[in-house]
């Protein structure tokens, strides 16, 4: 029966990202002068209205963390905006361990900004955030790295998630080890913490499935919904007077392989174009 669950839940993926066309690599903007060497995976995220795309490249094997399946990272963030090509390589102490950048106007100042995981070879992950900035691609916000190598976090959520017009980005640090929920918004030119949760997870060692967060709305509230660090339930927060509310538990067998919205009938649920996936 649960394989045959499972096959149904990938059916309805696949029906899911053959209808999402403009997301497939074939039909996205390719860089118009230079040549940059893709990931593997090949992954981009573009805005609505296709006039911006962001993707890495300069596949590197100097970090041998494999914590997404192989232990190929990339060393450059490649961004085109308008058929202008905008690009920021790391310096060799560092990578991106991550497999697509998310796209998110988060200091709502009308311009996208491109947020990533990345890492320092010996201080481990960090949230990253990069703007264009006088016709450069350039490092805006971040927040500090973890503190030691091997260490990763995985992005949970890029929203305004307390409905007071300011953009939070959320994170699980550590999901694999006893994961740690955070919160933070720019501030200041600043990534700031506002608060944090123990006992939460959101990827396995290994896996391509970065989607195991769901954000709903009710009423004038959202709600965050992760896994618990056993993957044994879902757990809902709220944000609220700048802290982490636990409101539900759902008891639920997660599934990480396949995206959390996939195993669970939330209501009202908001679509996440930052939702990032790769069947096994």
């Amino acid at each position: 029966m649960a394989g045959k669950l499972k096959i149904f839940l990938l059916f309805l993926w696949i029906v899911f990202a053959t209808s999402c066309k403009k997301e497939q690599p074939d039909l996205l903007p390719e860089p118009p002068g230079n040549t940059y060497e893709s990931l593997p995976e090949n992954l981009v995220a573009t805005d609505d209205n296709m006039t911006i795309s962001a993707r890495y490249v300069d596949p590197v094997t100097r970090y041998t963390h494999g914590i997404l399946g192989d232990k190929i990272e990339a060393g450059g963030l490649l961004v085109i905006k308008d058929d202008q090509e905008y690009y920021y390589k790391l310096d060799e102490m560092f990578v991106f361990e991550d497999l697509q950048p998310r796209l998110y106007d988060v200091d709502l100042d009308g311009e996208m900004e491109f947020i990533t995981i990345q890492t320092s070879l010996s201080f481990g992950a960090g949230v990253y955030v990069y703007k264009i900035i006088n016709g450069r691609l350039q490092l805006y916000v971040k927040s500090e790295f973890i503190g030691i190598p091997y260490r990763w976090l995985n992005i949970a959520a890029i929203d305004d998630l307390d409905n007071d017009g300011n953009v939070e980005i959320a994170w699980i640090e550590t999901p694999h080890i006893g994961g740690t929920l955070k919160i933070a918004r720019v501030f200041n030119d600043s990534l700031w913490l506002l608060d944090e949760k123990e006992g939460v997870s959101n990827h396995q060692i290994s896996s391509r499935n970065l989607c195991l967060s769901v954000v709903t709305t009710s009423n004038i509230s959202k709600n965050l919904y992760v896994p618990n660090d056993p993957h044994d339930a879902i757990i809902g927060f709220r944000f609220q007077d700048e802290k982490l509310i636990a409101l539900d538990t759902v008891i639920l067998n997660i599934d990480p392989a396949l995206p959390l919205f996939m195993q669970y009938d939330f209501q009202n649920r908001l679509e996440d174009k930052n939702c990032i996936y790769i069947p096994e």
